[in-house]
């Protein structure tokens, strides 16, 4: 029996526009994009907006009253989330302004009480997920895998929440759901009162997509006239006990130059003997056996702990052997240490290139012990670069490696200052991740600190152009971009820090 004639039966251009949005909608897809990049800084948010959502994220941009540290400090950031939008359920919160209650069910904590020390500073980060009934679980920050930025000292952030991370019965859903949520962020002395309050935002978010943001695009090639320069921690030595992932990311990226930190091992013996320096030699040799390239690597290094230079160009040293920089210790003593800081002048395609590779005092939040090491250091620093330049005929300065900028950023500036040929400063190139959405360099699934920006690349802005720079996380990169490179999905996992890759060319002029 054939059914009765439908009431709703579609007209031939209903169907002809319904085969059309077939047609567009795998490439409308493959055109989206995330919304917002993850960078610390705010011309992609659209005016007078605060919380934003796309398929693979939820956005927050944090204005406070004053400049804070938002991993170290003696107050807590509270970020409430109420991804329901039901008040009834979750931990209850009244916003002071009189708002309605929120039902929280998710809270990301920066510098939580449980991590003060006995003078009152709190560090790192951590998060809560709330039952039904309100009563909370403790996660670790990487079982959300949020980050905010600018790492460093400021008064205003952004922070990011992926959608496909967290794995929980009742949240994980939500998260992934179309729908309303509503957000207040909060600042809590250590005696859990509070000192700031943002007001109520209220976010609507669209479904989420089947999985992370990924890219299929690749690495972009170097151009003929360009220099490749690569910096990377590679987190005390790992290459030597499992070469293969950081082999494959430099046979993938080809660089001229590799800035190396951290290529010694610092594990003492049953003595409490530190072991000694890696040599020059025995770098240059892990190079031409696992990284094979057109000519014999060069490496250059002094007794500074962890760095070195790797050149596929001709390098001369320049410079003192090791540096020192000094401390006020007291009113009156000054104490000279070593600064991990190597350079080196390069013959390349863009003329003389000094090449400077540093590495900061880690730690410490702003106006700390470690942040005033971290600004001797630049001093002594930014004074051998400029003798370096006065004595050789270098005019293109470029540095790079791991700042540590977890306070102020005056490091970075006194280090920038004046090394431009026109007597302006060094510029820190724009470094995104491959799939183009963050510009984190740091991770570690054991740390209680979150994602973060430590390393840059400087160079002169008035010489030199910056045709490409990318940050080699392969984790945001497709199964064909991957397959294409000879690369894994988990290589740039070798290490704490992602490797920072800039491709220099001379300026026209």
């Amino acid at each position: 029996m054939l059914p009765e004639a439908s009431t709703n039966r579609r007209s031939p251009g209903t169907w002809a526009r319904i085969a059309l949005a077939c047609l567009l909608a795998p490439m409308l897809s493959a055109q989206a994009q995330p919304a917002i990049v993850l960078d610390g800084e705010f011309g992609d948010w659209p005016a007078g907006q605060q919380v934003l959502a796309d398929p693979w994220h939820l956005y927050l941009r944090l204005a406070l009253p004053e400049a804070v540290s938002l991993q170290t400090s003696t107050t807590t950031t509270e970020v409430l989330i109420d991804l329901d939008d039901e008040p009834a359920t979750g931990r209850q919160v009244t916003p002071a302004d009189g708002a309605a209650a929120l039902g929280v069910d998710l809270a990301l904590l920066f510098a939580p009480a449980e991590s003060r020390d006995d003078a009152g500073l709190g560090s790192g980060a951590a998060a809560r997920a709330y039952r039904r009934d309100g009563t909370p679980r403790r996660l670790r920050h990487q079982q959300v895998g949020f980050a905010a930025l600018p790492t460093h000292l400021a008064d205003e952030f952004e922070l990011r929440i992926p959608r496909h991370v967290l794995e929980d019965r009742r949240l994980g859903p939500l998260l992934r759901a179309e729908g309303t949520a509503r957000v207040l962020v909060r600042r809590l002395a250590a005696s859990g009162r509070v000192v700031w309050e943002s007001g109520v935002m209220t976010l609507s978010r669209p479904a989420a997509a089947a999985g992370p943001w990924q890219v299929d695009s690749g690495l972009p090639a170097r151009p003929a006239e360009a220099v490749r320069v690569l910096s990377a921690n590679v987190e005390w030595a790992s290459p030597l006990e499992n070469p293969a992932p950081f082999a494959r990311l430099l046979a993938a990226a080809q660089p001229d130059i590799v800035l190396l930190q951290e290529w010694d091992r610092i594990e003492r013996d049953a003595r409490g003997r530190p072991p000694p320096r890696l040599s020059a030699r025995s770098i240059a040799e892990w190079f031409d056996t696992h990284a094979p390239a057109e000519r014999p690597w060069e490496v250059h290094r002094t007794g500074a702990l962890g760095v070195a230079i790797a050149s596929q160009l001709p390098l001369t040293a320049v410079g003192e052997a090791p540096l020192a920089y000094r401390l006020a210790a007291g009113e009156e003593a000054l104490l000279a240490r070593s600064v991990r800081y190597v350079a080196a002048l390069a013959e390349s395609r863009i003329g003389p290139l000094l090449l400077a590779n540093i590495h900061l005092k880690c730690c410490g939040g702003a106006a700390s012990a470690e942040d005033l090491q971290r600004k001797a250091e630049a001093v002594s620093i930014n004074l051998a670069l400029r003798r370096a330049l006065a004595e050789t005929d270098a005019e293109v300065v470029l540095v790079g490696g791991d700042f540590n900028l977890v306070g102020v950023t005056a490091p970075r500036e006194i280090i920038a200052a004046g090394l431009d040929p026109t007597g302006g400063n060094l510029v820190a190139a724009r470094i995104l991740t491959l799939a183009g959405d963050s510009a984190t360099t740091w991770r570690d699934p054991r740390s209680r600190f979150p994602p973060s920006r430590l390393d840059y690349l400087l160079y002169p802005p008035s010489v030199t152009v910056a045709v490409n720079a990318f940050l080699f996380d392969t984790a945001g990169l497709g199964e064909g971009a991957l397959r294409r490179h000879g690369l894994a999905a988990g290589d740039a996992a070798y290490s704490d820090h992602l490797p920072l890759v800039v491709d220099l060319e001379r300026r026209q002029r």
